[in-house]
Parts: structure tokens; sequence; C-alpha cells
């Protein structure tokens, strides 16, 4: 969860962990919050997938490229086994 104060986010960057052996597709949906702390918006602002590399540590880019409110948002991602 993080708060935005421009008008638009370009890209959000995270720090991941892969133990597969090969490539992996994260998908990142962007997603509003009401409040610090909520978590339970469905509605999908944004979305974008990314591919990890196999067996690898480090930060992993996802371009967004949205225009947004100033407000609390946080990024969700279903489990990729």
């Amino acid at each position: 969860m993080f708060s935005i104060t421009e008008d638009r986010i370009d890209k959000i960057s995270l720090h991941l962990l892969s133990e597969a052996d090969q490539p992996a597709d994260v998908a990142l949906t962007l997603r509003p919050a009401a409040r610090l702390g909520d978590f339970s918006s469905s509605e999908d602002l944004a979305s974008v997938t990314a591919q990890v590399p196999p067996k690898s540590q480090g930060w992993v880019d996802f371009p967004l490229s949205v225009r947004l409110k100033p407000g609390l948002y946080y990024a969700w991602l279903p489990a990729v086994p």
C-alpha cells in the first residue's frame, strides 16, 4: 500500500525472489484503498504482467502509465507457483 500525491503513476518496482527453474510471469493489479490497511477493494484500475527471471532475486519493474487521483492505492499480486 502506498500514497500517490501526483496525478499519474508510471511504474511500480518490486523486489522479488524466484526459486523456479523457468521464467515466471507475474501479474500485478493496481487497486484503490479507502484508508490505510484497507485491502478490500476488487476494483482493478490497471493490470500489467512482468517476467521474473529464473533463480533470481532483485527488482522487477511493472510499467503502468496510468492517470490517478491522489490517494491511497495498493498492488495486488496473485500467487505464482
